[in-house]
């Protein structure tokens, strides 16, 4: 029957000191969904978690630590197209054979004279004489690339607390529009052994440096004590080099629930302190047996 009240007497005793540890911490966030495009200037990143936290009974003052995540995609910027001129490519040709007239054309033979009337009374004509030629009639295309480039590798720079933190895109993008309408050019050549017609069309090639830029940042302890002060964090991002279209900022905080300082509640120590009770008199008990 001892051993039964000891062990239920330990059982209450770590009950009572269980309960008074405190949880693990609670993780609140808050996310900023942006849009600005920023190109060589910044723009400031206010957070404010107070009511998040005072509706889950927390305090500013029991953030243990947090993180800063910012987002972005790059934002091409293209300068003036410069064209790529390709060669001139047979598209097609057609051949064909034509005649051409020799001389003078035809003309008339007098076999008989009439010295009475002054005239040719009798003769024959002799038509026009028509010669073949072949010839070909060709048409050439030429394919220009008007290239547009951003070769700069976007930076994103985030600051927060005494800390600084950047990132930049690496991937490459390119990409091209469909070929425009085909524009006459000029010719060359004769009727006779053909023609050659030129064509020009052109379309837009785009090469740019490009991509999702982020910053996964760890607040510091300057960041930290200004939110445990107020409840709020301010943080900038800047467009250290190119241009770039901000996306998302995410606040993730590790908060501790239990208040610093804070007594553990009265049914925590009536339970703590019988319990203890118990055991000093089951032990002594135990002893006199």
């Amino acid at each position: 029957m001892g051993m039964d009240i000891t062990k239920l007497a330990g059982a209450l005793v770590a009950a009572g000191a269980a309960a008074g540890v405190s949880a693990a911490p609670v993780t609140v966030s808050q996310t900023l969904n942006l849009g600005q495009l920023l190109n060589g200037g910044g723009t400031g990143l206010h957070f404010d978690l107070g009511s998040t936290l005072s509706g889950q009974n927390l305090e500013s003052q029991q953030v243990l630590s947090g993180s800063l995540q910012v987002y972005g995609v790059s934002d091409a910027s293209y300068g003036s197209g410069v064209t790529q001129y390709g060669s001139y490519m047979l598209e097609s040709q057609t051949n064909f054979t034509a005649f051409y007239q020799y001389g003078g054309g035809g003309y008339f033979v007098c076999t008989s004279y009439s010295w009475w009337s002054g005239g040719c009374s009798g003769g024959y004509y002799v038509p026009a004489y028509y010669y073949p030629v072949q010839g070909t009639n060709r048409t050439f295309l030429r394919s220009d690339n008007v290239l547009y480039s951003d070769n700069t590798v976007d930076t994103m720079s985030v600051h927060a607390g005494n800390t600084t933190q950047t990132g930049s895109d690496s991937s490459v993008s390119n990409s091209a529009t469909a070929y425009g309408p085909q524009v006459f050019a000029g010719q060359s050549g004769n009727g006779m052994y053909g023609t050659d017609t030129y064509y020009d069309q052109s379309r837009n090639v785009y090469h740019s440096v490009s991509g999702a830029l982020s910053v996964d940042m760890t607040l510091d302890s300057l960041a930290l004590a200004s939110f445990a002060t107020a409840g709020t964090l301010d943080a900038s991002v800047f467009a250290q080099t190119g241009q770039f279209r901000l996306d998302q900022a995410v606040l993730t905080l590790q908060v501790d629930d239990t208040p610093s300082g804070r007594l553990p509640e009265p049914a925590t120590l009536a339970l703590t302190a019988t319990a203890a009770l118990g055991l000093a008199a089951a032990r002594r008990r135990r002893r006199q047996e």
